[in-house]
């Protein structure tokens, strides 16, 4: 499966196995964020400088239990996904009441 992600503005595409999208979306997003943070601090950095910071910072910050990376666990992706897995299982069973009613078949639900 291919997920495009966006670091620095620019947009790359990568593999992933089916179901670890959004993991993979959130990791990069943590990677933006922390590269975003370094780019902006006003020193001057190449991308792969930036880069190697950015992974030092993430690691240190899992090393030593930083709470800001513990936060990051849920973002507003993760909300958004849920919302919308809500949403399609709502309508999923809204479809089927609506079947059960027009056909006067009792209803089964899981």
């Amino acid at each position: 499966m291919k997920v495009q992600v966006e670091i620095l503005g620019e947009q790359i595409t990568l593999s992933c196995p089916p179901g670890k999208e959004k993991n993979l979306i959130k990791a990069a997003k943590l990677v933006n964020d922390a590269m975003t943070n370094i780019k902006e601090s006003g020193i001057s950095f190449a991308k792969d400088r930036i880069a190697i910071m950015a992974a030092i910072n993430i690691a240190d910050d899992l090393v030593t239990g930083n709470s800001d990376t513990a936060a990051f666990i849920r973002t507003d992706h993760d909300i958004e996904l849920d919302l919308l897995q809500i949403k399609n299982k709502l309508e999923t069973v809204n479809h089927r009441v609506e079947a059960s009613l027009s056909s006067e078949k009792d209803l089964e639900l899981q």
